[in-house]
């Protein structure tokens, strides 16, 4: 891996010169089973969002934002890779002790580290165990996949008081390898946890004058949700238990949002940070009666439907996008790593790839995808070339579903009986992909649930 260039370089973006954007900040904060429909800013008549919706206002609201895959911890693994966890056999969750990002795969904070980069990953990790008592077989903390600074937990803790709940000592917070003991500001709001962290960290690296990589995982919006009690005052009408608990959440993640927009323009540097917002897949609805929202979109978290993987996008960078806008092309939780190396000079890796650059997109020039894109998790398959949608639930009996997805986005008329050859075509080029993915797992190949 080399630099192509160091140098300042301009770029006409809107008709605005941008000067020096070769080493911008980079911040991905990403959410966990938040929905398409779970901010205001898509129209949700409830949750209470001001921050998000202004920056939704300000940058790039992706409409087509897609997860690279319906669950969380094959997600992680492809927004830090570029590559899809079926290449490193990150098939669904993984549990304590069973299973890992691999160490030949290449972070995202391990290409930005030699140009000159900090980095930091804070909140939930789930590609590995974090607690080290030796001799563990599927070790792999933060800090063993690139990031210089970490405070993280292994999975999920409860979203207020976190260290309350039914979760252990390995499941608590570790700070570079040691425990952090709950007298050491681990209580209240668990996202006000995480951000506090997380600035102190920015403000460092600002006041060293040291560009960073900030890797923020919130626990929200992820079960046990507990109400925030600070933010019932926004939802006044409500009673619901469960439903206080989820929108109170909803909105302790949008004041850390808030607070970090602020930071980093207190500081003078939201200009030149790259700060984007997603969630890992969509949300876990198990009956009528769950709160979370997937929009109008079919499915939810675990399926290939649009509601499993369609999640919120979020890019701003205000020295760049000085046109705010919404961008309806598709874009892929894999492309955030070819694109922010693009951006800095780095070449990519020699190894397959299933994320692209968005570099033009930003710039807002010319963009098209040149290969459609493939999503697989515990078992489902899906190919996606931006207009047709070719799906398949898991099982080996399951019949292909094909769906226009431009003008049939909530997949409602399958069309496979309909257009055989487009069907047989997106087929092969599936099958192609998954013995490509496979090949690549075979360079040490983890046992995963």
């Amino acid at each position: 891996m080399r630099s192509r260039f160091c140098d300042l370089f301009f770029v006409c973006i809107f008709g605005v010169a941008l000067n020096g954007a070769s080493q911008p900040n980079v911040i991905i904060c990403m959410t966990d089973d938040q929905g398409w429909g779970d901010v205001g800013y898509a129209g949700h008549d409830q949750a209470y969002t001001p921050h998000l919706d202004a920056m939704a206002k300000s940058g790039i609201r992706f409409e087509r934002f897609y997860a690279n895959a319906p669950m969380c911890s094959p997600t992680r693994a492809g927004t830090l890779t570029g590559r899809n966890n079926l290449r490193y056999n990150i098939g669904g969750p993984i549990a304590t002790g069973r299973g890992h990002l691999r160490a030949a795969e290449i972070t995202l904070a391990e290409a930005l580290r030699p140009e000159g980069y900090v980095t930091g990953h804070f909140g939930k990790w789930h590609l590995g165990d974090v607690l080290d008592e030796g001799g563990q077989e599927h070790l792999m903390h933060p800090g063993l996949a690139g990031f210089d600074v970490w405070f993280s937990t292994q999975n999920v803790l409860p979203t207020v008081n976190p260290y309350q709940g039914k979760f252990g000592k390995s499941q608590h917070y570790y700070r570079n390898g040691v425990y952090v003991p709950e007298s050491d500001g681990i209580t209240g709001d668990d996202s006000r946890i995480v951000m506090n962290e997380v600035l102190d960290f920015v403000r460092k690296q600002v006041r060293n004058e040291r560009p960073f990589f900030a890797f923020v995982c919130f626990h929200a919006m992820h079960n046990p949700l507990v109400l925030v009690p600070e933010f019932r005052k926004h939802y006044p009408d409500i009673t619901d238990k469960k439903q206080l608990g989820y929108y109170t959440n909803l909105t302790a993640i949008d004041e850390a949002m808030g607070r970090l927009r602020t930071e980093l323009s207190d500081l003078g540097v939201s200009d030149k940070t790259m700060l984007w917002f997603c969630s890992d897949n969509g949300p876990l609805i198990k009956s009528e009666e769950s709160v979370g929202s997937k929009g109008p979109f079919r499915g939810a978290k675990g399926q290939l439907y649009e509601g499993g993987i369609r999640v919120p996008g979020l890019l701003e960078w205000p020295s760049v996008i000085r046109q705010p806008r919404v961008e309806k092309r598709m874009v892929v939780t894999t492309d955030l790593f070819p694109t922010v190396l693009d951006i800095v000079g780095v070449d990519l890796p020699d190894r397959p790839y299933d994320g692209e650059s968005l570099r033009p997109l930003i710039e807002g020039k010319s963009f098209q995808r040149t290969k459609p894109v493939g999503f697989a998790a515990k078992g489902w398959r899906a190919w996606q070339d931006g207009r047709y949608k070719l799906l398949k639930h898991k099982g080996h009996d399951a019949p292909w579903e094909l769906y226009h997805i431009e003008t049939d986005p909530y997949e409602t008329v399958d069309l496979a009986a309909q257009k055989p050859e487009i069907l047989t075509l997106m087929v092969k080029q599936l099958t192609e992909w998954v013995a490509s993915c496979e090949r690549s797992a075979k360079n040490g190949p983890i046992k995963n649930p």
